[in-house]
Formats: C-alpha cells, sequence, structure tokens
C-alpha cells in the first residue's frame, strides 16, 4: 500500500488576501511558518521514504521543518499554474479590471502569460504517475491548491471535472491511501 501525504504550503500574504498566486514567488507569512513548524511537528514520527517539494518559495519553507533530517527532492512540475495577468490581483479585481479577459479565463481559455489548464493538467498528471509507480511506499509532496485539488481529482474519481469540489485550506495534510490501484481518502485539510 503507498501513502500519499499531499501539503499545502502555509500561508502567504497574497493567500490570506485571496489572490491568484501561481509563479508569484512571495515567502511565507507569520502564520505560514506556524504552521510549517506545526506540520512538522505532525511528521516528526512518521516513517516518510520520499519528500519532494515545488520549487516556489513558499513551499520550500513549508518543506523544511518537514524534512529535518530527511532529504527533499525539488520538482518543477509541483509548481503551481501560471495565472498570467492575474498573478497578485483577486478575482474581483480581475472580474473589475480586466472583464474580457476574465470572461475568457473562465472560460478556459488563454489569457497572456498563463499557462494552459491542459498544460497544467498534463503536467500534474504526469508527476503523479511518476509518484504512484516510486519504490517509495509513504511520499511526502509539498505543493499549492491547485496542485493538490488536481491531483485527488485524478485520484478519486479518474478525471480533473471535480478538482473544484474539493476546498485546500493553506498549511495543511491531505493523506490519500493507494491500495490494488484504488485512491482512498484518509483526511483532508488535516493540522487546522
Amino acid at each position: 500500500m503507498k501513502q500519499l501525504i499531499l501539503i499545502r504550503h502555509g500561508e502567504t500574504e497574497y493567500s490570506r488576501m485571496g489572490r491568484f498566486c501561481g509563479e508569484s514567488n512571495p515567502l511565507l507569512n507569520r502564520c505560514g511558518v506556524d504552521q510549517a513548524a506545526h506540520l512538522g511537528s505532525i511528521l516528526a514520527t512518521e516513517q516518510i521514504d520520499l519528500i519532494s517539494t515545488s520549487p516556489l518559495n513558499r513551499c520550500i519553507e513549508t518543506a523544511v521543518p518537514i524534512g529535518v533530517g530527511r532529504e527533499i527532492q525539488i520538482e518543477d512540475d509541483l509548481r503551481e499554474i501560471s495565472f498570467g495577468i492575474f498573478e497578485g490581483k483577486t478575482s474581483d479585481e480581475c472580474e473589475r479590471d480586466l472583464p474580457l479577459a476574465w470572461k475568457m479565463w473562465c472560460n478556459e481559455h488563454y489569457i497572456d502569460g498563463a499557462e494552459l489548464p491542459s498544460s497544467f493538467e498534463k503536467r500534474v498528471k504526469q508527476i503523479l504517475k511518476r509518484f504512484e509507480k516510486s519504490d517509495a511506499e509513504t511520499v511526502v509532496i509539498v505543493t499549492h491548491g491547485g496542485v493538490i485539488r488536481l491531483m485527488l481529482s485524478y485520484l478519486l474519481w479518474g478525471n480533473s471535472k471535480n478538482q473544484w469540489r474539493v476546498k485546500v485550506e493553506p498549511g495543511t495534510i491531505a493523506r490519500v491511501e493507494i491500495d490494488d490501484g484504488f485512491a482512498f481518502l484518509k483526511s483532508l485539510n488535516e493540522g487546522i
């Protein structure tokens, strides 16, 4: 049986204020630093075979307390989707200031500087398969809300359509067990 421990990075000022934060690279705020320390204490005594993290600061900062005495692998494919011209804005600001682009985005069309959702989905699906096929039995993945929602949607429902049915809070754990090809959600938003 394989266990995936999916961790959303701790809080940043962007996440606190509801701002799109894909390729932007803010540090954790004070709350986020505390969340990372708390996650480290939760996982301190668990047998972990592999820790992988997104290369963005907020994830690396979250991974460090979890990875004390353990190797942490940085995986570029764990980065969040790029929101292009929406980076750093709230959805209300996007709708007000960039109404045409916002309408296009909401209908899954390309916007300036953004990663296409289909490209994002392909990237996440590929790295998820790598983790599933690895020899590691317990894998910690420190990444972003969008990546975790997409992974859970693929693992639990076999498609990307249900990703918006899952809310993943900053600084929390989602645990998934995979047994004989079937995924079971064991916890969501653990650590709050």
